[in-house]
C-alpha cells in the first residue's frame, strides 16, 4: 500500500511540473476531526458508541498554482504506527474490540490530492475556492492475545475517499496566508480484510474480505492552515 501511495504522489507531482506552475508553497494544517467509534466489549457483551472530537492532528501540504490558474495540493498525513486504539487519530468511523484478553494497536497511512479553482478574484484579500479531492488510505487494526486461549486477529482497511472541498483564504502578510477548509467525504470505496489465526479454523477460512461503498460517512474534518508562498512566477 505504501508503495502505491508513493507512486501516486510521484505521478501527480510529475503532471504538475509538466503543465508548469505560477507559484509554489508549503502549508501546515491543524485538523479538528469529528467521528464516531463503536467499541464492542467481548467480555461484557456490550456495544458502546463513542463520539470523538480530536483537535490534535497536524498534516503538511505542498501547494502549487499552475499556469492555467488551477490549484494543486498534496496533503501528507503523518503516519500512525502501532498506537493504542484509544488514541487512533485517523478520522473515520471505527469498530473496535475490547477485552482483558487482548491488546489493541492501530496504524494508519494516508495522503490527499486536491484540485481546485478560485471563485473570487485573485487580488482580493479574502478569497473563496472550491475543489475536489482523492484521499487514498490504509488502516491496520491489530489485536494481540494476552493469554493462550485467545488468538491474534487483525483488520486491514484499504480505501479511497472522494471529497468536495470548500475553502476560504485570507492574506496575512507578504507570502503568508490563512486557509480554512472542510473536506466533505462524499464517497468512500473501502476493502476490509479480516484475519484470525485460530488453528481450529481451516487456513483458507482464516481470512475474509468485505467490499463496501460508503456515501456521506459520519466523519468530518475542519482544517485551519498556515501557508507560505515560496516562489511566484509571472
Amino acid at each position: 500500500m505504501l508503495k502505491t501511495l508513493f507512486i501516486v504522489l510521484l505521478t501527480l507531482a510529475g503532471s504538475i511540473v509538466v503543465f508548469g506552475q505560477r507559484s509554489f508553497g508549503i502549508k501546515i494544517y491543524q485538523n479538528t476531526d469529528i467521528f464516531d467509534s463503536e467499541v464492542t466489549d467481548t467480555d461484557a457483551k456490550t456495544k458502546t458508541t463513542v463520539h470523538n472530537v480530536n483537535a490534535g492532528r497536524f498534516t503538511i501540504a505542498l501547494n502549487l498554482v499552475s499556469k492555467n490558474k488551477m490549484i494543486h495540493e498534496i496533503e501528507l498525513f503523518i503516519p500512525e504506527v502501532s498506537k493504542s486504539l484509544d488514541n487512533m487519530q485517523y478520522p473515520m468511523d471505527y469498530n473496535f474490540r475490547k477485552s482483558y484478553r487482548i491488546e489493541g494497536k492501530g496504524s494508519s497511512y494516508s495522503l490527499r490530492y486536491e484540485l481546485s479553482k478560485m471563485v473570487t478574484k485573485e487580488d482580493k484579500r479574502l478569497r473563496f475556492s472550491g475543489g475536489v479531492g482523492v484521499n487514498p488510505y490504509y488502516v491496520h487494526l491489530e489485536y494481540f492475545p494476552l493469554n493462550t486461549q485467545t488468538y491474534y486477529s487483525s483488520s486491514r482497511l484499504y480505501g479511497a475517499a472522494i471529497n468536495i472541498i470548500p475553502r476560504l483564504t485570507f492574506d496575512l502578510a507578504q507570502g503568508f496566508y490563512l486557509d480554512l477548509s472542510v473536506p466533505l467525504k462524499v464517497y468512500d470505496l473501502r476493502v476490509d480484510e479480516f484475519q484470525v489465526n485460530n488453528p481450529a479454523i481451516p487456513v483458507e477460512q482464516q481470512i475474509s474480505t468485505d467490499y463496501n461503498s460508503i456515501f456521506f460517512e459520519n466523519a468530518y474534518t475542519i482544517r485551519l492552515g498556515l501557508a507560505y508562498t515560496i516562489n511566484k512566477g509571472n
